[in-house]
């Protein structure tokens, strides 16, 4: 699959940032547990897991996405 970056998206890795794919970011929960390659700010592209279960996801008390190393 293909993915875009258009909405600059990012999520927490570690102490880093990456820019999440826009189908992962309009639709967390359908990824949550996925994983996918992020692009990192320094331009290198990583392949993560969406971790809701270290965010919220699915909880009134969401906070900014995290993800780990797939």
């Amino acid at each position: 699959m293909k993915h875009t970056y258009d909405l600059h998206y990012q999520a927490h890795q570690g102490n880093r940032r990456v820019i999440l794919p826009d189908a992962v970011a309009t639709n967390q929960r359908a990824w949550d547990g996925r994983t996918f390659r992020a692009h990192c700010l320094d331009g290198r592209v990583v392949r993560v897991r969406l971790r809701g279960d270290l965010y919220g996801l699915g909880t009134s008390g969401t906070g900014d996405p995290v993800v780990t190393a797939a």
